[in-house]
């Protein structure tokens, strides 16, 4: 009896530990009159920070981060199951997690970077189905 509540407690604390962990997501939808990463209307949660978890998968061009912008997000799938893409122009895309490309079988993913644009971040997942 008495190992089983030590275990409930250590559930307990496992659990708010994960939860206070976690973080959004926020999906691109190409709502908005341009393409732009910052502008809060292509995106289904506002403009992604640093703790966000980022999809862009809508077969369409995708955002474009530019002009010395710094998109600091916590993980980017760019065709998690259909196309995504991301053009980089003057712009740094970071995600210290990871950055994974056609995640999923049938998924496309591309990742263009222009002029002075950079990635940055932790590891990267390219897929070859």
């Amino acid at each position: 009896m008495r190992n089983e509540v030590k275990i409930q407690k250590l559930a307990v604390v496992i659990s708010l530990a994960i939860a206070s962990g976690t973080f959004a997501a926020t999906t691109w939808t190409d709502a908005g009159t341009d393409n732009l990463w910052t502008n809060a209307a292509n995106w289904d949660a506002g403009v992604p920070i640093s703790n966000d978890y980022v999809l862009v998968d809508d077969g369409g061009a995708g955002p474009l981060i530019n002009d010395g912008y710094y998109a600091l997000t916590e993980d980017v799938d760019v065709g998690l199951d259909n196309f995504g893409a991301i053009t980089i122009d003057g712009g740094l895309l970071d995600a210290p997690p990871g950055i994974r490309i056609g995640d999923n079988i049938g998924a496309t993913g591309i990742i263009t970077v222009e002029a002075d644009g950079s990635v940055a971040g932790g590891w990267r997942s390219l897929q070859a189905w």
